[in-house]
């Protein structure tokens, strides 16, 4: 791909940021992710610092999903990525670039940014503390898996009911890995029978039915 052809790909990449909604498709940031070259890294990284709050967003959604992940969850330039976002989210006061930085830290498995998503476990915006729920327990590691229960545990009394839900969800799905066994899924199920929250009662009728 030449320099010209990458640029009138990250213009158009703009343009359908410009636009989006909720369900709309975004195929040239695919294509950008899906290329998972050094050129496209080096792009990212520039828009990342652009005074622009758009270009910054598109950076972050490339490197969110840059390249291909290997089998623990890493990305070809997540090594070099990950600081990048870092440095991002240390000056960040806008909630939706921060949900989104944490998102791209997140898609990068970045287990060694952990306490990033514990210490805004009550981050004043529901937005960024439904993201920690939803997206903290792919980041545990044997570790770090008593940290994460605890703090998912502590967001099920969240105030928002998405929140509580993503919570939930981490605490009583198996397959997200934070250890609890079917007793103890039936017993914090009883207590959310009454949430004042209908897919909640939904749900934890669903687990006590299993």
């Amino acid at each position: 791909m030449t320099h010209k052809d990458l640029q009138d790909l990250v213009a158009s990449a703009l343009a359908e940021l410009r636009q989006e909604s909720a369900d709309s498709p975004v195929p040239n940031i695919v294509s950008l992710q899906s290329l998972g070259s050094r050129e496209v890294f080096d792009e990212a990284s520039r828009l990342c610092d652009a005074d622009d709050s758009l270009q910054r967003e598109l950076g972050v959604r490339i490197l969110r999903e840059l390249g291909p992940q290997d089998s623990e969850g890493r990305r070809t330039y997540s090594d070099e990525a990950i600081p990048l976002l870092l440095e991002m989210l240390k000056n960040e006061i806008d909630p939706g670039m921060t949900r989104r930085i944490l998102q791209a830290l997140a898609f990068n498995s970045a287990r060694e940014a952990i306490s990033e998503f514990t210490t805004r476990a009550n981050h004043p915006d529901p937005g960024v503390r439904e993201t920690i729920a939803f997206q903290l327990p792919s980041l545990s590691t044997p570790a770090t898996l008593g940290l994460v229960a605890d703090t998912v545990k502590a967001m099920t009394q969240d105030l928002d009911p998405d929140v509580r839900y993503y919570a939930l969800y981490a605490l009583f799905e198996p397959e997200e890995g934070l250890g609890l066994d079917d007793q103890e899924r039936h017993q914090l199920a009883k207590q959310f029978l009454r949430d004042p929250d209908r897919q909640i009662q939904t749900y934890a009728r669903k687990i006590l039915a299993t």
